[in-house]
């Protein structure tokens, strides 16, 4: 039982902490407005649809570092994950192309032009690609590097990863940037729901970074499950 919490305990703290976060940052986009809101919903569709089966190297690489470290071959696991983080970074990297050239194509399907907001929203929402596009290789990477940490037993890392991250890098960032702030010297006016979306791209880069730097330290090879 010991064994179960301890993995159990911090991966469901993660996803509290995770779930919490996106409410805070839902309700942020929210005050920006009906239309803006609109056009973030519209783009996350399309973009889900790009990194969707990115889950599946995640799978991938918690199942088959959990299979070389449960073989006791810690140079395997390592070996597998490199490999993986290469096909997603191709695959990824295709998404990433297609979001940053083709936005307003991707975005027309899931809007109506009977809408008297389909202009605004078209144009907020291939914005949000082409911003979310930049990120897209970073966020494969993510996925690899957290479900490789998670099949080598390490729970606690991502649960850090993801309170610190999120909240420096994204809830912060798209609250101070985006409503703007006066404060002494200092005055920063808001861009809207923008500063949001490149905040939202700026964790995603930090979140690969930390990943990647755990992984390097290599401490998840000898972990005890």
């Amino acid at each position: 039982i010991k064994r179960i919490l301890k993995i159990g305990i911090p991966a469901t703290i993660e996803r509290v902490i995770f779930s919490f976060y996106n409410f805070l940052y839902i309700s942020i986009v929210t005050r920006f407005g009906t239309i803006a809101l609109a056009a973030h919903q519209v783009g996350l569709r399309v973009e889900s649809i790009a990194y969707m089966p990115a889950f599946g190297f995640n799978v991938a690489a918690s199942a088959l570092v959990g299979q070389s470290l449960g073989e006791g071959n810690p140079e395997k696991a390592e070996k597998v994950v490199h490999e993986a983080l290469k096909m997603v970074s191709v695959f990824m990297g295709a998404m990433a192309i297609i979001l940053v050239v083709f936005p307003k194509y991707l975005v027309m399907p899931f809007i109506t032009k009977s809408d008297p907001n389909y202009a605004e929203v078209l144009r907020l929402a291939s914005i949000y690609l082409i911003i979310v596009g930049i990120s897209e290789i970073p966020l494969g990477w993510t996925f690899v590097l957290s479900g490789a940490l998670r099949g080598a037993g390490d729970t606690k890392s991502p649960m850090y990863v993801t309170a610190i991250s999120k909240l420096l890098f994204r809830i912060i960032p798209s609250y101070i940037l985006g409503f703007g702030i006066s404060f002494w010297i200092i005055h920063i006016k808001g861009m809207g729901v923008i500063a949001a979306w490149l905040a939202m791209t700026l964790e995603t880069f930090t979140t690969a970074i930390f990943f990647w730097w755990i992984f390097k330290r290599g401490k998840w090879k000898y972990i005890k499950v």
